[in-house]
C-alpha cells in the first residue's frame, strides 16, 4: 500500500519511459496489495489516495470550496468505513473485529502493569500470555499487539509511546506545512501518502516488527522529512526569509533526556523479569469462588478459562465436574492446552474428575505457566436446575488444584 502511493505520485510527476516504469511499479504493488487480502491496508490506501487526489485537483479552488470538497470526501470515506465495519461485526464467520478488541484490552492491561517505562523492549510477545484473554490465549498462546502503537506502549510505557508519537508527528507536521506551500508537488504528496497509509495500518497490525517491512518504511519516512524540509527552505529562500539555525527549541532537551531515560531503563525493566498476571475474569475466565454443601471450594468457568501456576511447577492435578445429576444436562468435554501443546480432551460429568497434566519447562525470566481450558458449550443453571436462579453462562466447576514440583 505504501509503494502504491509512492509510485502513483512519481508516475504523475515524471514523463516518458520513467512514467511507464512508475506505472508498472504501481500496478505490481497494487496486485500485491490485492493478493494480501488486507482489509485495513486496502481501505487505508483507498481513503488516503482519494484525499490526496482531491487535495491536488482542488488546488485552484477557493479556500472555502476546497475545504468543503475535502470535508465531503472525508465524510464519505468515514461513512463507507463505518458501514463496512458494521457489516463485518454482523458477519458470524468473521471474528477479527472481536479479536482486535480483545488485543486492545490485552495491551491496556500490559500498560497498566508498568505504565511509565513498560515491561521492556522486545518483551511483549513472551509476556503476552500473562495478559491475553482466555479466548486469545487458547487461539494464539502468545502474540503481539496487532497495533504497533500499543506494542510500543506495552514495551516502553507511556513515556516511550509519547516519544514515538512526537518523533513521528514532527515529520508529519513539517510535511503538512510543506504540502500547503507546494500543493502541486506530486512527489512529496505521493511519499507523504505512502507514509500515512503505512501508519494507518500500524493501528491494526505490527508491520514495523518485520525488518523487511520496517527498512523501506524508515527510508521513505526519512525521504518525506527531507523533501518537506527542502520545500520549506526553498520557500523561505524565495521569500528572502532568513532560516534560523540557532539553539534547539525549548522542548528538545527534555525530549532528548526522556529518550535517554528510556534507553537506559528498558534493559533494567527487562532484567526484572515478567510481571504477575492481573487478577481479573477478563484474563483467567473464572467466576468468583463458591463453596458446596460439603465445604468443597470451586469456581465456574466460562467458555474459556485459564490457570496460572509458578514456573517451577512440573505437574498439576485439576479437579473438574459438571453437576448433571444424570438428568437434563448432558456430559461436556473439556480440552486442555499448555504452551500451545494440546493436552487432550476429557469428558466431565457429575462426579469430580482429575485432569492430571505434566507441564513443559519454561525459559527464564518467565515466572508463570498458563494452562488453558476450553469447554464444549456453556449453559445457564437457572434453565436446567429447579429452584436455581443463576443466569450466568457457565461451563464446568473447577476445584482447588494440586501443584507438584517433581
Amino acid at each position: 500500500a505504501m509503494m502504491v502511493c509512492l509510485a502513483l505520485g512519481m508516475a504523475i510527476r515524471d514523463r516518458g519511459y520513467r512514467r511507464t516504469m512508475w506505472c508498472g511499479m504501481a500496478g505490481a504493488s497494487g496486485i500485491g496489495l490485492w493478493l494480501s487480502e488486507s482489509r485495513s491496508a486496502m481501505a487505508a490506501a483507498a481513503v488516503v489516495l482519494a484525499i490526496a487526489a482531491t487535495w491536488a485537483l482542488t488546488s485552484r479552488f477557493s479556500v472555502r470550496a476546497r475545504t468543503a470538497t475535502l470535508a465531503a470526501v472525508m465524510i464519505a470515506a468515514l461513512g463507507a468505513g463505518a458501514v463496512r465495519v458494521r457489516l463485518l461485526e454482523t458477519d458470524p464467520t468473521y471474528r477479527g473485529a472481536g479479536f482486535r478488541g480483545q488485543f486492545v484490552q490485552t495491551s491496556l492491561r500490559m500498560i497498566g502493569a508498568r505504565p511509565l517505562f513498560g515491561i521492556g523492549e522486545g518483551q511483549y510477545y513472551p509476556s503476552s500470555p500473562l495478559f491475553l484473554s482466555p479466548q486469545l490465549a487458547w487461539t494464539y498462546g502468545a502474540e503481539n499487539a496487532h497495533n504497533f502503537f500499543l506494542q510500543i506502549g506495552g514495551e516502553l510505557g507511556l513515556v516511550g509511546l509519547g516519544l514515538f508519537v512526537v518523533w513521528i508527528g514532527a515529520a508529519i507536521a513539517r510535511t503538512a506545512r510543506a504540502v500547503l506551500h507546494a500543493p502541486g508537488d506530486w512527489r512529496l504528496l505521493g511519499v507523504a501518502s505512502g507514509v500515512t497509509v503505512f501508519l494507518i495500518t500500524c493501528l491494526t497490525g505490527h508491520p514495523l516488527l518485520v525488518a523487511e517491512v520496517a527498512y523501506p518504511f524508515w527510508i521513505l519516512y526519512g525521504l518525506m522529512a527531507a523533501l518537506a524540509g527542502s520545500t520549506l527552505l526553498n520557500e523561505a529562500a524565495i521569500a528572502d526569509v532568513r532560516v534560523h539555525r540557532g539553539t534547539p527549541r525549548a522542548w528538545s532537551l527534555p525530549t532528548a533526556a526522556a529518550a535517554m531515560a528510556i534507553l537506559l531503563w528498558s534493559p533494567v525493566t527487562t532484567a526484572r523479569g515478567a510481571v504477575s498476571p492481573p487478577e481479573s475474569q477478563a484474563v483467567d475466565g473464572f467466576y468468583r469462588w463458591e463453596t458446596l454443601g460439603d465445604g468443597t471450594r470451586f469456581r465456574w468457568t466460562g467458555p474459556y478459562a485459564s490457570l496460572f501456576v509458578p514456573a517451577d511447577i512440573r505437574r498439576v492435578n485439576i479437579p473438574v465436574r459438571l453437576p448433571t445429576n444424570g438428568r437434563s444436562i448432558r456430559s461436556v468435554g473439556v480440552e486442555v492446552m499448555t504452551a500451545g501443546i494440546d493436552q487432550g480432551r476429557t469428558i466431565v460429568d457429575g462426579t469430580w474428575t482429575i485432569i492430571s497434566l505434566r507441564l513443559p519447562d519454561t525459559a527464564p525470566p518467565t515466572r508463570f505457566k498458563r494452562i488453558d481450558l476450553k469447554v464444549d458449550r456453556v449453559w445457564q443453571p437457572a434453565l436446567y436446575i429447579a429452584g436455581n436462579a443463576d443466569l450466568r453462562a457457565v461451563g464446568v466447576q473447577v476445584g482447588e488444584i494440586q501443584l507438584m514440583r517433581e
